[in-house]
């Protein structure tokens, strides 16, 4: 399945290596940990909570994004960069938007917040773009995060981040091959409703 994903990357940059690992409770959506050089663990989590093979590949092509968008590498750099910095405000920053090496609850200045929750974004429009062109369901990242992620009580962060992959999706080429099975089921839809 990695294989299938990384023959999809615009431009392959790495040798991609996946190795399952145990369970990471804190991890909401059981993310798999991307680090620089290709590496990812997969938490066994992942496998337990997907329905089907679409949904493992929409989240194992997230983590593909990120190396292949060097998102761990740049904010890496960037944090150099703070500790010389002085005066810098910092918040307290943790929980399932996490991903890499950092750890739950360690200070970061505000301005590196963002450009992870930017990181996280573009790595969502890119697992779209990859399941999509690998032959998967680009819908299944949604049901998987929708399904996993609950919104009880109601969190921005995960509606946000939701809505930004099924803009991707409806934002996907012409040419994708789910095409006729989208148009399906919006017609489906759209026939249920009255």
């Amino acid at each position: 399945m990695g294989a299938r994903l990384a023959a999809r990357l615009p431009e392959p940059c790495v040798s991609y290596t996946f190795a399952l690992t145990a369970t990471d409770e804190s991890n909401t959506l059981h993310e798999p940990l991307s680090l620089p050089g290709g590496y990812i663990f997969v938490h066994a989590s992942l496998f337990l909570a997907a329905q089907d093979e679409a949904e493992i590949a929409g989240m194992l092509a997230h983590a593909m994004a990120h190396i292949g968008e060097r998102h761990g590498t740049r904010a890496a750099s960037r944090n150099q960069v703070s500790q010389i910095a002085s005066n810098v405000p910092l918040i307290f920053y943790g929980g399932r938007a996490g991903y890499g090496t950092r750890q739950a609850s360690t200070p970061i200045p505000v301005s590196f917040a963002r450009l992870e929750s930017t990181f996280v974004r573009e790595a969502d429009q890119m697992a779209v773009k990859l399941t999509s062109a690998a032959g998967y369901d680009p819908e299944s990242l949604v049901r998987y995060m929708t399904r996993v992620w609950p919104d009880n009580p109601p969190d921005p962060e995960r509606n946000a981040r939701i809505g930004a992959v099924q803009i991707a999706i409806q934002q996907l080429a012409p040419s994708n091959q789910f095409d006729e099975f989208l148009r399906i089921q919006k017609q489906i839809r759209e026939s249920t409703r009255n």
